[in-house]
């Protein structure tokens, strides 16, 4: 919330009312307050599930940190264009990895495979895998990076975990601005389980055909805007060095932004220019531009438009 969106006790219509308009005002105040902290003091599944998952042992208590490099997070919601901004700078040579290695059960598989018995050490563990093999291809100056929503980006600060990287934190926050057509993106992707074009339905079993879901887009924007705000709040509240870039821009000319991008953490590649084609195909059918023009209408109508 914005100062200009904080009511002002001393504001004239909050004096009409007297004591009723100043104690409205006020009462709104704390309530936004405690909305952030709220925000900030809540834990998602991702985070309960791996604190149970190492009983509590998650938090990095080091005075000095152990990784000389610095964390680089792609910052996403679903269907915001994180996997094609990724697909991307693997491209360039710029960021490595970039999987979603803090989700809980993916904390879990390495964890038990590889003998983690703290989220600290799987965190240093982690990076140093994909740093060897970075330097196994040559790559030495390669950064690591991984993918983390709001959630998990909360999750890593209250664990302390960006005091391990020397370098601090990285951010590059992808969004969409569309997010009427992100909501259908997503509505539709969860009911084939199509979440990216690599992935192949077998002859036997092809994905159903998708379902207006206006409940479902609605909720999935609702969502989106909280996650987004999330996080926005998180690189106020902690001082994140970010970079924003979105779906939209990222459509338009791939090329600046990855060279924009890969600047931003210190592995300039302006001499990197955008293939015509990837591994990716643009998902977006005719279809999801006949649901987006259906929520629109049916939304702006409710509306009385």
């Amino acid at each position: 919330m914005s100062d200009a969106d904080t009511p002002d006790p001393r504001a004239p219509q909050a004096l009409v009312f007297g004591g009723v308009g100043r104690l409205k005002a006020a009462t709104t105040a704390v309530t936004g307050r405690s909305q952030l902290v709220a925000s900030l003091a809540t834990k998602a599944r991702h985070e309960v599930e791996i604190e149970k998952l190492f009983e509590g042992r998650v938090r990095f208590s080091g005075e000095q940190p152990v990784i000389d490099a610095p964390l680089v997070i792609v910052g996403f919601t679903n269907r915001s264009g994180s996997t094609l901004l990724t697909e991307y700078l693997k491209r360039a040579g710029a960021v490595g990895a970039l999987g979603e290695e803090y989700n809980h059960f993916t904390v879990a598989k390495h964890a038990n495979r590889l003998g983690f018995d703290t989220f600290p050490a799987y965190v240093e563990g982690m990076w140093t895998r994909f740093k060897s093999r970075f330097d196994a291809r040559d790559q030495p100056d390669r950064r690591v990076g991984f993918k983390a929503s709001a959630d998990q980006v909360r999750m890593l600060y209250r664990w302390n975990i960006p005091a391990m990287f020397a370098g601090g934190v990285k951010l590059i926050a992808i969004s969409r601005a569309d997010r009427i057509a992100q909501g259908v993106s997503f509505s539709i992707a969860s009911q084939t389980q199509q979440w990216s074009s690599d992935q192949r339905h077998g002859p036997d079993s092809p994905p159903p055909d998708p379902e207006y879901r206006p409940r479902e887009i609605a909720r999935f924007i609702k969502m989106t805007d909280q996650q987004n705000a999330l996080m926005d709040l998180l690189v106020s509240a902690f001082d994140i060095d970010v970079f924003h870039t979105s779906y939209e821009n990222l459509s338009r000319d791939p090329t600046q932004v990855i060279r924009a991008v890969a600047r931003f953490v210190d592995q300039p590649c302006d001499s990197w220019t955008a293939p015509v084609k990837t591994r990716l195909k643009k998902q977006a059918t005719s279809q999801n531009v006949a649901f987006a023009d259906r929520f629109r209408h049916d939304l702006l109508n409710s509306a009385g438009f």
